[in-house]
């Protein structure tokens, strides 16, 4: 999988230099990779007794991050498709549940913003274009400012509202390696709701401010959930001795601010604390806030003293996950809390911890997933045996009769069923829940595509393998009986589409092989790339692809190119055939690269965004393209 490299060099040699350190300020460790897995404990949190218990957990957990600290100096503050339609919108996790991005299409007008690693010293704006998908065209109506030093972080667009979030620096992509941002870091997150019911003349009605870094966040419906977290701001004296003993729990907990009026983010009373072995807690809050978008000023919250490191959203509750990383460089675990969503304030709903590690962020969310009230979760344990050093683990996990706790019903492999899910030393890539089956893709040479019976919970069962070549990244169903994969085959990019409709015996109807060594789809991590467009005959598919010149100097070039899948009705007949590239003019400029690609379809229309350009162009003709508009 191919990501910006600049900061994944970056976060791994922080996490070298001061994990441990971090690690010794958190208190607890995971499963050591022996026995049965972690301790099942019945309500891993508990609402706090008493706002002194909450400020007593943090003053406990702070100094031995601060042991590692720099001086603080003072900081001041700073200023999937639903439902059938003819064109195709923000690609997501879950049905229902919306997720953020920097561009968004809701059938009428184009919300272009500038992606969220551009350049942050310049102001730029959200640009709103009127779509005419008869003519092909986009006409741009008016524009959303987004302020200089400001890191766009995505937006959603429903009901005439807009809801930006930004801030002053973007941690999201180290929450992939569970990374913990360290308290002296600037973590202010701003949340920007405007009214535009007229795309035209858009008008902000109101402007938060919130205290902690944006870890995820999710729309149902009209209500948005963000989680974020936070290290309390702790001043040091003349002689730099930390003043945190002096200071109160209104001082340490985050706030939102609203023009002039500042306030708690979360009451204590709405707060819950680690409730296992490691009772000092974190020396992070993490906090759940929602609010709706139609009254965006009524914000509630909820908090809990413990880290995190990605969420997962079904359409009633909120998971979030957090690896629990053990002593020995093997082993570990993952500690999942679950929050009811079925009023405006989460609730607590329970806790279970599971053998293996779970790294959340792009398309590694499709590793957790909701199916008839019970949770489905892979994981990946590191152990210390050269021959086999990956194993994987898949869990089902349901609530607890009569207990605020998650327990695991099945799990996989099992002493009834020992097969592994991989062969020795295989890596875990694609995964995939479709309702009560799981598809898993592991690789070394070779690709097993592993397909999981999930019918009777109790006892899940791998129920049939495929080997071939090459690896998928991402899997979407595209029926019950047909899986398209996205991944790498022989360094070159690769689209196959798999006959799952015998589940002991998965087949391939056809690969199609894109670019050469090197290349790579951006929507290989990062689905809101990917395009699809279903029909009762032909469904439709766009991703864009990156490739190299082919000498040793030049600039990549990305192009969008579309698919059919035909015979959908049919399994053991449907195909997958090319349909067409929309290559944009070149351009020999660090842009080409830095830009990331989207695409919606209307109709017979093709819109294609690179940056803040569109294009356009129709599917039967990808070579005319018009713009940029």
């Amino acid at each position: 999988m191919r990501r910006p490299i600049s900061w994944i060099m970056f976060s791994t040699a922080i996490l070298a230099i001061f994990g441990t350190s971090m690690l010794a300020g958190c208190g607890g460790t995971g499963d050591d990779g022996g026995g049965d897995g972690p301790p099942e404990v019945s309500g891993m949190l508990r609402k706090v007794s008493s706002a002194s218990e909450l400020e007593n957990s943090l003053k406990s957990s702070l100094p031995a991050v601060l042991s590692v600290a720099p001086p603080l100096p003072t900081v001041p503050a700073a200023g999937g498709v639903g439902g059938v339609l003819d064109y195709t919108s923000t690609y997501t996790a879950e049905a229902g549940v919306d997720e953020f991005d920097h561009v968004r299409y809701d059938g009428s007008y184009l919300y272009v913003g500038p992606y969220a690693w551009a350049d942050t010293q310049v102001a730029r704006t959200i640009r709103i274009l009127r779509t005419n998908p008869a003519a092909g065209t986009a006409t741009q109506v008016s524009s959303i400012p987004v302020e200089a030093r400001r890191q766009l972080h995505g937006f959603y667009v429903s009901d005439g509202r807009l809801v930006m979030f930004t801030s002053a620096i973007n941690y999201l992509p180290y929450f992939d390696f569970g990374f913990a941002p360290f308290p002296w870091g600037p973590t202010e997150l701003e949340v920007h709701v405007y009214d535009v019911a007229d795309p035209a003349h858009p008008s902000r009605i109101l402007h938060a401010k919130l205290d902690g870094a944006l870890v995820a966040t999710r729309r149902l419906d009209d209500r948005i959930y963000l989680v974020s977290r936070y290290s309390p701001f702790i001043p040091v004296d003349a002689s730099g001795r930390s003043l945190l003993a002096s200071m109160s729990l209104a001082e340490l907990l985050p706030k939102r601010t609203v023009g002039s009026d500042r306030q708690p983010l979360v009451a204590p009373s709405d707060c819950y604390v680690t409730n296992t072995g490691d009772a000092q807690g974190y020396p992070v809050l993490t906090t759940i806030t929602s609010f709706s978008m139609q009254n965006p000023t009524s914000f509630v919250s909820t908090c809990y003293n413990e880290q995190v490191n990605g969420i997962y959203v079904s359409p009633t509750a909120l998971y979030v996950s957090q690896p629990i990383l053990a002593a020995s460089a093997s082993g570990g675990s993952t500690r999942i809390h679950k929050f009811s969503l079925t009023s405006a304030t989460p609730a607590y709903a329970g806790s279970v911890e599971v053998q293996g590690q779970l790294w959340l962020g792009g398309n590694e969310d499709f590793r957790m997933n909701e199916y008839q009230g019970m949770l489905r979760v892979v994981t990946t344990e590191h152990t210390n045996n050269l021959a086999d050093q990956e194993d994987h683990h898949l869990f089902i996990v349901r609530p607890k009769s009569g207990a605020l706790a998650l327990e695991v019903v099945s799990r996989l492999p099992n002493d009834a069923r020992p097969e592994e899910l991989g062969k020795p030393n295989e890596a875990l890539y694609g995964v995939r829940f479709a309702n009560d089956r799981a598809y898993l893709v592991t690789f070394r040479r070779v690709d097993p595509l592993y397909v999981l019976d999930l019918s009777r919970p109790t006892d899940p069962r791998i129920a049939g393998t495929l080997e071939i070549p090459g690896f998928s990244d991402f899997l979407h169903p595209v029926t019950r009986d047909l899986l398209l994969g996205l991944g790498i085959d022989g360094g070159a990019v690769k689209l196959e589409l798999f006959d799952v409709s015998s589940l002991e015996h998965p087949q391939s109807r056809g690969l199609i092989t894109l670019g050469q060594m090197g290349s790579y789809s951006e929507a290989m991590w990062e689905r809101h790339a990917f395009t699809w467009l279903p029909s009762d005959s032909v469904d439709r598919v766009a991703i864009p692809l990156t490739t190299y010149p082919q000498v040793s100097f030049g600039f990549p070039q990305t192009a969008l190119h579309q698919f059919e899948i035909l015979g959908k009705q049919t399994a053991g007949s449907a195909s997958l055939q090319a349909a067409g590239i929309v290559a944009l003019p070149t351009r020999e400029d660090a842009s080409s690269y830095d830009s990331a690609a989207r695409s919606y379809l209307h109709g017979d229309t093709v819109y294609f965004v690179r940056g803040d350009e569109v294009w356009s162009t129709s599917w039967f003709a990808p070579s005319q393209v018009q713009g940029p508009f």
